[in-house]
């Protein structure tokens, strides 16, 4: 195809898409898996149907994700497209931490608690669309189940299986801690705290109220509207469906969360908690109740004053732990 054609079909086509640096950089990591030697597809056709992709997701949402909350987007899929890590993994057993500088965002992927030596630190790094990753035990030998001194998806699977049908995870959590301990690093054991951490909790108290005040007078879109924004954005980033939308609650009330705040930067942000349970039968006493996929809490981050969504973040619930 000329490049006078290409204009011209993007020019009769697309007219009405507003270009900004989120499609910019979702094209170039089209652009960048085009690069690799799988199939031989031309780097215009591939700019086609990302804009076209663009052009439709872009109209059907009506939403904003800020450059962190989609390069986590593709941070997540990297995850799975590379180590096998799925969302479902992701929202049980690990934090994750980002980074970000001019041209850049690194995410760090730590497992949580006890399981932090066993599943290691992910670190996936999104610059210019593209997405690179590596692994704390790449190149470990992951076989034998539990008895590994490296844990990747198989041992997992194995938990997430466990956590759908009971609430205990002794069964991996005393083998995580044998293996740490073995290597040392044990995860520390914290007693009272000591009058200088209560000083210093009370003063980030202090700042939180603070924050919260702040974020909540630079406000120019109701609670209803960003939880709105939030549903959609939800299901955008996750691949939720209208049903599973309309299924989430959002009651917006527990006395300890803080949903208004300050976001790095000084962004004042609304964090919305959507809760979504699939369960149609009543669960047999004394079992969990039944694990649907997608099921979990989602948080999203809606930018207060301009409706942006900062950041997304899911927990599956299933990552039972003390």
């Amino acid at each position: 195809m000329k490049n006078n054609d290409f204009q011209e079909l993007v020019d009769q086509n697309l007219s009405g898409l507003v270009w900004d640096e989120r499609k910019r950089r979702i094209v170039l990591h089209a652009v960048s898996e085009e690069e690799k030697p799988v199939k031989k597809i031309s780097t215009t056709f591939v700019l086609i149907a990302a804009i076209v992709c663009l052009s439709v997701t872009a109209l059907a949402a009506g939403i904003v994700l800020s450059r962190k909350a989609d390069d986590s987007v593709l941070a997540d899929r990297e995850m799975e497209k590379k180590y096998g890590v799925t969302m479902t993994m992701l929202g049980s057993y690990f934090s994750r931490e980002d980074e970000q500088t001019a041209d850049a965002t690194v995410f760090r992927y730590q497992g949580i608690e006890d399981l932090n030596y066993v599943l290691g630190e992910y670190t996936v790094t999104v610059k210019d669309g593209k997405v690179t990753a590596e692994w704390s035990h790449d190149g470990e030998d992951t076989s034998g189940g539990f008895e590994a001194e490296a844990w990747g998806t198989e041992q997992m699977q194995a938990m997430l299986e466990s956590d759908k049908a009971k609430d205990s995870a002794d069964d991996y959590y005393v083998k995580a801690k044998e293996i740490a301990k073995r290597h040392g690093a044990e995860r520390e054991r914290t007693g009272s705290l000591s009058e200088e951490q209560l000083a210093e909790m009370d003063a980030l108290e202090t700042s939180r109220k603070a924050d919260e005040k702040q974020a909540r007078v630079a406000a120019k879109l109701s609670e209803n509207e960003m939880i709105a924004l939030a549903r959609r954005a939800a299901m955008e980033v996750y691949g939720l469906t209208e049903e599973q939308a309309a299924r989430m609650t959002c009651p917006q009330n527990v006395e300890e969360y803080e949903y208004y705040r300050m976001e790095e930067g000084n962004v004042p942000v609304y964090d919305v908690w959507l809760y979504l349970s699939q369960e149609t039968e009543e669960a047999v006493a004394g079992t969990r109740p039944v694990f649907v996929e997608k099921d979990g809490i989602y948080i999203i981050t809606v930018n207060t004053e301009s409706g942006v969504i900062e950041a997304t973040l899911y927990d599956s619930g299933l990552g039972a732990n003390e």
